[in-house]
């Protein structure tokens, strides 16, 4: 998980795309990601 936000965000996103990585715009939402991911919620 990788929370990704500012100027160039949206370019980021788009390097993330075909990636294994999952993108997050804040703390909270790639906090939520990761406890889903390990199947804690």
């Amino acid at each position: 998980v990788v929370r990704l936000a500012g100027t160039n965000a949206e370019e980021g996103l788009a390097l993330l795309k075909d990636t294994d990585l999952i993108p997050a715009a804040t703390m909270q939402e790639a906090a939520q990601k990761i406890v889903s991911l390990v199947g804690n919620d």
